[in-house]
């Protein structure tokens, strides 16, 4: 029944970060009034409780089993992880993605893929998966972001530290208290306190907001809060 054309997907990719951005979307939905499941290696998590899944990425049949569950429970909107071999393997062929988000490219798996560049061509699948009226969320600050650009036919949109990118953070102080960051989007500033510590951080947030101002979610400061 394809389930997933009747719902809202954000998919994350890359080395590191899915997790983290992940749950930062999945707190930001909740916390705008938006009912949503989120899917990776913390396990399938619904408004109603978290349950295990045994991979980042489920196997093709169990996610479709999954998407089935949130829309019959009137849930339509799901952020999951996808990870390099779920898209080698085809694990997400039959998945409708709204958005993809991808937070970097660094060496790993590559025990699975062999090289760099066959790493990078399965996390390119699912940007080109993305249809037109799509769209992409990509780190400007990574040095595989302009190949994705090159290749990709959807909408897309940048996140990193400098103007360059089209969300940045005009200053931010990372310590061991957390972050505290003012970042422009077009003319807003968005207001971010948070726990979370090290820079990687402050890009996994980037990443988590540019995804939330592409989903038009009201931009509100105190909500925006990964904590």
């Amino acid at each position: 029944g394809h389930p997933s054309k009747q719902m809202t997907v954000i998919g994350i990719t890359g080395t590191n970060g899915k997790t983290s951005v992940t749950c930062i979307i999945n707190k930001i939905l909740k916390h705008a009034g938006i009912a949503n499941g989120a899917l990776g290696t913390l396990g399938f998590t619904t408004p109603s409780g978290i349950s295990t899944t045994g991979f980042t990425t489920p196997e093709a049949t169990e996610i479709q089993q999954l998407f089935k569950t949130l829309l019959e429970g009137g849930v339509n909107h799901l952020v999951m992880e996808v990870s390099s071999h779920a898209l080698e393997l085809k694990r997400v062929c039959d998945v409708e993605f709204d958005m993809a988000v991808f937070t970097n490219l660094t060496e790993d798996h590559l025990d699975f893929h062999g090289n760099m560049e066959k790493y990078f061509k399965s996390k390119l699948t699912l940007f080109n998966s993305l249809g037109k009226k799509k769209t992409a969320v990509l780190n400007h600050d990574d040095p595989w972001v302009n190949k994705i650009i090159s290749e990709i036919k959807c909408n897309w949109i940048t996140y990193g530290l400098t103007k360059k990118a089209d969300l940045f953070p005009e200053h931010f102080d990372i310590s061991l208290e957390g972050i505290h960051a003012v970042l422009k989007w077009r003319n807003n500033h968005i207001q971010i306190k948070s726990p979370l510590i090290g820079e990687y951080n402050l890009y996994n947030i980037m990443a988590a907001v540019g995804s939330a101002v592409m989903l038009k979610i009201p931009i509100n400061p105190k909500k925006v809060n990964p904590s």
